[in-house]
């Protein structure tokens, strides 16, 4: 009677421990069906927003945090299926990497209920940030924006040519839907006058555009702050900027169908996360702000500016007297700088200064002018100028044949 007693209880132990090992799995089954339910509905609203333009920087905050979560999310499901594979007899165990940089660790304890609770959380959230987007698109049919912007978020680039005596004028803008970009442009202006050729200039930026952008007003901005690099052809992009809201009524409207291909690897390299930044100049808590995050509003991704330079008068050969033997035309030389207020890349140059932006340009284009009128192989010169958030890059070169007189 005693071992039958000893053999019932050790019987009854071992079905109370199979029992509680396949409720366990029971459990930790509807977890993962749980989790991966909640996952769906991340992919769901990723896939729709990804198709809708997205105009506000908070929704695209809110759509980074949720692609977060879903990276996460698909680590730990696949964390808890390559583990159920594991214990399988007969597998040889292997370690788990995770592909993702950004996950917490506690994301990692197993698919417990508030584990799966925090994803399920996700969707719920996730949901909310599909209505959200989709109201504002239907919202933004009903909502005044200027001209510009308007033929932007209707997919539309605009076109603007202009001869005038010895003026020329061209005006391009061409929009581009990136998915958790949102909604960007590139605009190229381009002035050139022959009679003086000192304020030509040639303006290119590149922004994230929203209802509310003023294109223009943004654009003489960038300029206004950047006179140091030629006055007088800082003035004139400035004046030409103030009148083209006024010839946009003749600008040429068409849908934009061009390869985005090119775009996306500028916009990409030149602001590696479009939301790096808020609209007040403040950065994420890794994110030391530069003198060019005072000089750019925020959704500017990248900006050029190039005009023509006179190089001082000079000799290109003088006597033991110091009499000059040939009198050459100072050369016109090309100034182009660009700048990117977001970037983290380290823009390869001739050589590498500290300082101020005007304290470099101004560096730039002596050193550039000294280089390329005594070295007549030199074509160009550059000088880099970066920050731990942020870069510019100044150019001088030859822009034409030394004439002599």
């Amino acid at each position: 009677m005693v071992g039958s007693a000893v053999v019932q209880e050790g019987m009854s132990r071992a079905f109370s421990f199979m029992l509680g090992k396949h409720l366990e799995k029971a459990s930790e089954g509807h977890s993962a069906e749980r989790l991966e339910m909640a996952l769906f509905e991340l992919e769901f609203a990723l896939e729709r927003t990804a198709k809708l333009p997205i105009t506000e920087a908070s929704l695209l905050r809110r759509r980074k945090l949720l692609k977060r979560g879903y990276v996460e999310g698909i680590n730990l499901l696949n964390k808890h299926k390559l583990q159920g594979h594991q214990e399988r007899p007969g597998v040889k165990r292997k370690r788990w990497i995770t592909c993702s940089k950004n996950l917490s660790i506690s994301s990692f304890g197993g698919l417990n209920t508030d584990g799966v609770r925090r994803f399920e959380w996700f969707a719920d959230c996730a949901g909310k940030f599909v209505r959200d987007v989709e109201s504002g698109c239907s919202l933004r049919h009903h909502t005044f924006c200027n001209p510009l912007v308007r033929h932007l978020l209707n997919g539309k680039a605009l076109k603007y040519e202009m001869v005038q005596g010895s003026q020329v004028r061209e005006f391009f803008i061409r929009p581009a839907f990136l998915g958790e970009r949102g909604v960007e442009a590139s605009l190229h202006f381009q002035y050139m006058d022959r009679s003086m050729p000192e304020k030509s200039f040639r303006l290119l930026l590149w922004l994230r555009v929203s209802e509310s952008t003023d294109l223009v007003a943004i654009a003489i901005r960038c300029t206004e702050s950047l006179t140091f690099l030629s006055k007088p052809a800082a003035e004139s992009a400035i004046a030409e900027l103030t009148l083209l809201p006024n010839v946009l009524d003749s600008a040429y409207a068409m849908p934009w169908v061009g390869n985005n291909e090119l775009y996306v690897l500028i916009t990409k390299l030149s602001r590696q996360d479009p939301v790096c930044c808020t609209a007040d100049g403040q950065g994420s808590s890794n994110i030391m702000l530069s003198e060019l995050s005072q000089i750019f509003p925020e959704q500017v991704i990248a900006f050029r500016f190039e005009s023509l330079i006179s190089a001082p008068n000079y000799c290109s050969s003088c006597s033991s007297d110091g009499l000059c033997c040939t009198k050459v035309q100072p050369p016109t030389l090309l100034l182009s700088a660009s700048f990117w207020p977001h970037t983290e890349l380290m823009i390869e140059a001739t050589e590498f200064r500290r300082g101020s932006l005007e304290e470099t340009s101004n560096m730039a284009r002596k050193v550039a002018m000294e280089c390329l009128i005594s070295q007549k192989e030199l074509k160009e010169h550059t000088v880099r100028w970066a920050s731990k958030h942020g870069a510019a890059l100044f150019c001088v070169k030859s822009s034409c044949q030394e004439r002599r007189q």
